[in-house]
């Protein structure tokens, strides 16, 4: 009986230590205590205790294929390897996706595609509990396009010789998909070759904070060359 309760103590005693030890801070790589404010640390160097090296290697993250910036795939698709596929059972609904979306903050990995439509960087990107954030401080360039191409205008006088002034600008109306810093060009072609640019252009450049639709100035720049008459009329 004696052996029996003294087994059974020594099984008791083993699973403490043990659901202790799962629940500690923990240091991989030496046996030492990790710091206060870390329930795991990576480290290499014994007594290390200030900012300088303590390791020789890093950490390696998972390397995924981002695809949508406000949903957790390839996390939760029924087919990882398939973006296109539907989401699998535990994200199909509302509901579900909110519970994931909020359980999942904080989630780090390694994106392996640049998709600018999506908003997505290639690098470091993390879960903020509703979309994809890019660990690097690029924003990335805007995107958008032209909503009318009639409301393309060129406004002002243009005469040979003479430079462009604030007269001269163009006008353009874009849909804005994507925020981010921007720089529009156009340059003018000589009337008898389209192709021998004309001596001006137009230029602007800024930063779209939010998405929407803008009519953007664009001022131009230069002066027009006088080329003479077209060569095939030349005598």
């Amino acid at each position: 009986m004696k052996k029996r309760i003294s087994l059974i103590s020594a099984i008791l005693l083993f699973a403490l230590l043990i659901s202790q030890f799962m629940i500690a801070q923990v240091t991989i790589g030496l046996g030492e205590e990790p710091e206060k404010g870390t329930l795991l640390q990576l480290k290499e160097k014994d007594n290390v205790t200030d900012d300088t090296k303590n390791a020789y290697r890093g950490l390696g993250l998972p390397r995924v294929t981002l695809s949508k910036k406000d949903q957790l795939y390839p996390m939760f698709l029924s087919d990882p390897d398939n973006p296109l596929s539907n989401p699998n059972n535990d994200y199909d609904d509302a509901t579900k996706k909110e519970a994931q979306d909020k359980k999942h903050t904080g989630l780090i990995v390694y994106n392996l595609v640049e998709d600018e439509e999506e908003g997505l960087c290639k690098g470091l990107n993390q879960w903020n509990g509703k979309e994809w954030s890019c660990f690097q401080e690029k924003m990335g360039n805007a995107v958008g396009n032209i909503t009318n191409c009639s409301s393309l205008a060129v406004n002002g006088a243009y005469k040979n010789t003479e430079p462009l002034n604030s007269s001269n600008y163009l006008t353009v109306t874009l849909n804005i998909t994507k925020i981010g810093p921007y720089t529009i060009t156009g340059r003018a072609g000589y009337n008898g070759d389209a192709s021998i640019e004309n001596g001006y252009y137009f230029i602007t450049s800024g930063m779209f904070l939010t998405p929407g639709e803008y009519t953007i100035q664009i001022p131009g720049s230069g002066r027009p060359l006088f080329r003479g008459c077209p060569r095939e009329i030349l005598g």
